[in-house]
């Protein structure tokens, strides 16, 4: 047996004996139960009721409550904060009470009677704890600090806080966003942000208070533990009364979420079904089913980022078929509230009604701080719905591991999933019908449009040449708007400024088939920082037929259809109004006349330096043999000196000398037997001889070839 709760460690045990003919008597006794003072005790007890081969439901049981065993020693008082005992979280309260609004789930901050937190979010009460004075007193979920500036006392937001302030001394409490960012602060009172004890190396848990190998051990546990309810489900007797059970014992293993395994998750999701299945044929109360949503989020939670969407979302679909197969028309919506999945389960008579609206439901804390929820609103729905009767579910879902290539959230809000049972002629009746979807951001968002000045504003020329007659169409860059410019034989260039372009960012509302955002398919209504609200054709949002039956219930004879929506930003371009304005430049004939003059010149002279080089290299290589033609000792000597900077010029004095050296030059220079090739026979000329021949256009060195 589990040990009672602390301080008395009381439990209180009940006997309930039955005749044949179902009278019945009960008896209640008070146990005390001690907590084992040492883990690897306990542990070694719950292995060995696992490893006995044959699992009760009692053991269990026993099994689920040691294994959800917390600290609650430093616990505060509870009861003085409105709020249940402490059961889930080491030293944390519960949820709040009857009546009573604050954070939702386990915490230590105070909760507010509901009445009067929706007079006033700010109560305004004294400090007594300190010695500083704010009058008249703080608000909710704020306390009174002194402020240096003014010696008085400033009333400051409450910061929240882990399950332990000092996470047993093994860990750094830190604040996170709903998408898992970190933060410097998170204040009580806000829905978007979390504390948590991030560990150090060796220890584990939500509140470090377990070493690895020990955390690993209770992780070992839970996996088993769920894998024999598995093997107990497969061979039990079903009744009303141990499906209940059932559900009852998975919610206890399902307590810890931090202790479940990717495999002891997808162990519970099977468990999940098995139980709906085995609930068919069984007259179950809808609250009793309804439990199942927390494992089944538990699970999903864990799976999500591992298991296809569309799979669990068939789960969850599984279970509001199974609840709304025991509602009557016209009951209220049963509804469940768990951190990744919020359901309402709907029945209503439709008689007369044009128009259909669901939505997700809402804590109490939510409501009472104004919170809106994600709806739905069918319109025109003629011949929808059996005997006007609206039967379906609506269900949201955390978006936050549907990611982006870039790695980022594609979404700003929970996928929205609404599914109803219909005719089986719906779909030839969906002409007229629309839906209008509002869906909420986690986030406040800005949205902010960018305009390009008109200096970035694209151009685009075109040529026209001296013979070019007609119309050239032409596109502008981007925009794609076109335009077309008129050539009538006039040689030129039109530059055409084509009008400039804005980035145009907004939300928009997305049909969603688990892989993929289905584009186009809604028009945008209205949006803040808040909210988005889209409208969309019926047959445009649907996501197909979801057929109740095989292993899933089926309701009546035809088909689920499914709508499910998420907002996301888009973005888009567009272009001003500023018309497309062409210029026409004609090309001038005076100037291209002296162009081409200038390029004769230019390439004249290129020709004429490489015949300078082609002689200079000749005189460096022949020298001794021109020492020896008709014995013009005096002109070689003279052609050693200036370097045959003027031999063309003096070649007609010297009796056509300089034409006889190029000639016998010429030959050798191509053709000689020089171990360097005829490039590097260039670049040395050039090295040695033409160092100036960057002045070449200046005509400055008094070494370089002349003509």
């Amino acid at each position: 047996m589990s040990k009672g709760r602390a301080p008395s460690f009381e439990v209180i045990t009940s006997v309930t004996v039955y005749d044949s003919l179902n009278a019945n008597a009960s008896s209640f006794r008070s146990l005390i139960v001690m907590q084992q003072s040492n883990d690897t005790d306990i542990f070694d007890a719950v292995s060995g009721l696992l490893d006995s081969g044959s699992v009760s439901e009692g053991d269990l049981s026993v099994i689920s409550g040691t294994l959800n065993e917390v600290n609650c020693s430093t616990a505060p008082n509870c009861t003085a904060l409105n709020r249940g005992e402490c059961f889930e979280y080491p030293h944390t309260c519960g949820v709040c009470l009857e009546g009573y609004v604050g954070e939702d789930g386990s915490d230590n901050s105070e909760c507010v009677a509901e009445d009067l937190f929706q007079t006033s979010i700010r109560l305004r009460r004294l400090d007594s704890s300190s010695s500083v004075s704010c009058h008249p007193g703080c608000g909710v979920w704020e306390h009174c600090e002194l402020d240096p500036s003014s010696g008085g006392g400033v009333c400051v937001r409450d910061s929240k806080e882990c399950p332990d302030k000092t996470c047993s001394g093994h860990g750094s409490c830190t604040y996170f966003t709903d998408k898992g960012a970190t933060i410097n602060n998170c204040f009580v009172g806000s829905l978007s942000c979390s504390a948590q004890c991030v560990c150090y190396s060796g220890y584990a848990g939500p509140a470090c208070s377990y070493s690895t190998s020990e955390f690993e051990e209770k992780i070992s546990l839970r996996e088993q533990s769920i894998s024999a309810l598995l093997v107990l489900l497969s061979t039990q007797d079903n009744s009303a009364e141990t499906i209940a059970s059932n559900i009852d014992s998975l919610a206890a293993l399902c307590q810890q979420s931090s202790e479940l395994s990717l495999t002891a998750a997808s162990d519970v999701v099977t468990a999940v079904e098995s139980i709906i299945s085995a609930s068919s044929g069984l007259s179950i109360q809808t609250q009793v089913l309804a439990k199942l949503f927390f494992s089944l989020a538990t699970a999903m939670e864990i799976l999500v980022s591992s298991v296809d969407r569309g799979y669990l979302a068939g789960v969850v679909d599984d279970l509001c078929s199974a609840i709304l197969s025991e509602m009557s028309v016209g009951e209220n919506p049963t509804t469940d509230i768990e951190s990744f999945l919020r359901v309402s389960v709907i029945s209503l008579d439709g008689a007369g009604e044009a128009n259909v609206s669901v939505a997700t439901p809402l804590t109490s804390y939510e409501s009472a701080l104004g919170v809106t929820s994600d709806d739905i609103i069918l319109s025109n729905l003629d011949d929808m719905f059996y005997d006007s009767t609206v039967l379906g579910w609506v269900a949201s879902l955390k978006s936050y591991q549907v990611l982006k290539s870039d790695g980022r959230s594609a979404f700003l809000s929970d996928i929205v999933r609404a599914s109803f049972l219909t005719s089986s002629d719906f779909i030839a009746n969906t002409t007229n019908a629309s839906v209008l979807v509002t869906v909420h951001n986690y986030e406040a968002q800005k949205f902010d449009n960018t305009s390009v000045s008109d200096s970035w504003r694209y151009s685009v020329t075109t040529t026209c040449h001296a013979d070019d007659q007609g119309y050239i169409t032409l596109n502008c860059p981007l925009s794609g708007l076109e335009f077309s410019v008129y050539c009538n034989k006039t040689a030129g260039i039109f530059t055409t400024l084509c009008p400039s372009r804005s980035l145009e960012v907004t939300p928009q509302c997305f049909p969603w088939n688990e892989t993929d955002a289905v584009h186009g398919a809604c028009t945008l209504v209205s949006f803040d920082a808040l909210s988005t609200t889209c409208f969309c054709p019926l047959k445009d949002a649907l996501l197909g037929n979801v057929l109740i039956g095989n292993e899933r219930r089926r309701l009546a004879e035809g088909d689920v259809q499914t709508l499910q929506f998420a907002s996301a930003i888009n973005k888009a371009y567009s272009f001003g109004d500023a018309a497309i304005i062409s210029d026409f430049t004609a090309f001038d004939n005076s100037n291209f006349v002296a162009g081409t003059v200038t390029l004769y010149a230019l390439t004249t002279l290129v020709i004429a330096c490489g015949l300078a080089v082609v002689i200079g290299y000749c005189v460096e290589y022949q020298l001794e043999e021109l020492a020896v033609i008709d014995g013009h000792k005096v002109f070689v000597e003279e052609a050693s000196k200036t370097k045959g900077l003027e031999i063309m010029a003096d070649g007609i004095g010297h009796e056509g000398k300089a034409i006889q050296v190029v000639e016998k030059a010429l030959p050798q220079i191509f053709h000689g037997v020089q171990s360097f090739s005829w490039l590097r026979k260039i670049a040395i000329e050039l090295l040695q001889y033409h160092r100036g021949i960057h002045f070449l256009f200046l005509a400055l060195s008094p070494i370089f070839p002349e003509f």
